[in-house]
């Protein structure tokens, strides 16, 4: 069974507008060499005690996704951000084999240092803070 952020991806991925401007490139904690932007770069961020939005028993731990937009075209950064929120913020329902209670999406802190890309490279990110809820 895959855990929450395999399925993050899988979601992500069946996402048609998030699809139209990054095709597969969904990366988990490393970016592929081979990776050209645009891409999405996502890691754990944290794990918080189990909660629940509708009064039942909580089914799982809270957890915290960091995501970034990258590309080399400020507008299409800004534009993969727009449809990533789109696709996850306030969601709740099927999530890949499983359910959520619900997805929140943030804008990072303005002192959020990028992760997916080395200082010497030319890309734009778009960082988001991501809270599923089981």
């Amino acid at each position: 069974m895959p855990d929450v952020a395999e399925r993050l991806r899988t979601f992500l991925i069946a996402g048609a507008s998030v699809t139209a401007i990054v095709a597969q490139r969904v990366h988990q904690g490393v970016v592929p060499e081979s990776s050209e932007p645009p891409f999405i770069w996502y890691r754990r961020a944290r794990t918080d005690e189990p909660r629940t939005l509708d009064g039942g028993s909580p089914s799982g731990y809270e957890q915290y996704f960091d995501i970034e937009c990258v590309s080399e075209d400020l507008g299409e950064a800004q534009t993969l951000a727009y449809a990533v929120r789109d696709r996850l913020n306030n969601y709740r329902g099927s999530f890949a084999d499983s359910t959520v209670k619900g997805i929140f999406v943030e804008d990072h802190s303005d002192d959020y240092v990028p992760r997916s890309v080395s200082s010497d490279d030319v890309a734009h990110v778009a960082a988001l803070s991501v809270q599923i809820i089981p």
